[in-house]
This record gives structure tokens, sequence and C-alpha cells, in this order.
């Protein structure tokens, strides 16, 4: 199969198993900035994406309605690494720095399961349902929550 960069492999391999990390972020930011993501996971960096799936997303609806555009660009963000973190690279405690400026995301790893989540923790851990789905700039993680960062 041919490489495709991060935004197409969201489209067309996450696709399967959510709505595009995008295209949902659409729901929740004016349709000026939903695309606040596209020039880096279009780039020809290196980067991890944690995508919440849908029912992730619906779980923080009343939740994203008492945001500003600023805290939803924060709670995006806080889902991207610079860097390419595969299943293999992930260890207990490890705390990785996000796009969000200085919000980082912790790896919990218990009854071999992996779990990530964000500074403040106000949604709980996500579990990384599925890992390491490939893209020529870098590497897709499904979880099942959507990381919320604290925000104030």
């Amino acid at each position: 199969m041919r490489s495709a960069n991060l935004v197409s492999v969201v489209f067309r391999i996450v696709g399967h198993m959510l709505p595009c990390f995008l295209q949902l972020a659409r729901r929740f930011y004016s349709d000026t900035n939903a695309f606040v993501l596209l020039p880096y996971l279009s780039s020809s960096g290196t980067f991890t994406v944690f995508a919440p799936t849908n029912a992730a997303f619906d779980e923080i609806t009343s939740t994203v309605a008492t945001l500003t555009e600023d805290q939803i660009k924060e709670v995006l963000m806080t889902h991207v690494l610079g860097s390419v973190v595969k299943e293999a690279d992930l260890s207990n405690g490890a705390a990785v720095d996000t796009l969000a400026a200085g919000e980082q995301v912790t790896v919990t790893l218990s009854d071999g399961k992996a779990f990530v989540s964000a500074a403040g923790n106000n949604n709980g851990a996500a579990e990384i349902t599925a890992t390491d789905l490939q893209a020529s700039n870098g590497v897709v993680h499904v979880i099942d929550k959507v990381l919320i960062p604290d925000l104030n």
C-alpha cells in the first residue's frame, strides 16, 4: 500500500473505525478554525495522533458547549505529539510533550493495557484501543476518551 500522511490516514484508514479526527473537530470548532491541525498533520514532520472514537466525542458534547475556541484548540492539540511514539515505545509513567503549548500526556501501563491522560486528567485516562496505524509522517493510536487538559 502506498504510504500516506496523517491527514490521509485519519480520513481513509481510521475512517473505518471513527470519523476523521479533523472532521470531528469541525463539530466543535468554527469552520474558519476547524482545520487548525491541518498545517501540522499534512507537513513532512513526524507526529503521533491520539484519535478519539465517535463515542468519546459524544460523551463530551455538553462539556464542549462550555469551551471557548482557544480551549477547544488546546484540547485538539493535546491529542497530537510532535514525534512518533509507537506502542513499543510506551513506558509506564512516561510524560510526552504535545503540540498544545506546555501540555503533556502521561502513559500508564496496567494489566496489559495502555492508557493516556492529559495533565489535570479532567476526563479520566483514555484506553488506547488500536495502535500503530502507520502514515508517512507518523502514527495514529485510537483512544476511547477525549483528552481534556486543565484549561484554567
